[in-house]
């Protein structure tokens, strides 16, 4: 090869390593662009995204303290109307303790409370078993005895 070839062959790598360099950081422009889109794009789905979870704890919270209400709302008329039942049963002493009990609940947690109601209702469930028992021993040892005296 002669020198004119060789320059000339010189030439053409320089100018496709330069058309080679160009289209390289033509395609790594193109690649930033494109992640800078990507992040745009994910800014943009992320901020609405970020609205409805806010949103939806908020309802979760709002719908919370509503069924919260709504228990203790239901939870005090039980408890009147068990108060109530006992009064007319004849168990009156236990009536004075349930009315302490929701001066109680106000001041702890509202989880404690219907725990500390509980317990009265199940002291109050003997007294009230006790006293129908007393009532029915007499009465059957009475029948048999009558059933008794005219099969003699």
């Amino acid at each position: 090869m002669t020198s004119k070839d060789k320059f000339g062959l010189d030439k053409v790598l320089n100018r496709f390593n330069k058309e080679f360099e160009k289209t390289s950081d033509h395609f790594n422009q193109l690649i930033n662009d494109a992640f800078k889109q990507l992040e745009s794009l994910q800014s943009q789905v992320q901020e609405p995204i970020k609205k409805v979870v806010e949103d939806l704890d908020k309802l979760r919270d709002k719908e919370m303290n509503r069924f919260q209400k709504e228990f203790d709302k239901r939870l005090d008329e039980f408890h009147e109307l068990q108060s109530q039942l006992l009064e007319k049963i004849g168990v009156e002493a236990k009536a004075p303790a349930k009315k302490a009990a929701p001066a109680k609940k106000a001041a702890p947690a509202k989880k404690a409370a219907p725990a500390k109601k509980a317990t009265p209702a199940k002291k109050v469930a003997p007294a009230k078993k006790a006293t129908p028992a007393k009532k029915a021993a007499p009465a059957k040892k009475a029948t048999p005895a009558k059933k008794a005296a005219p099969a003699t």
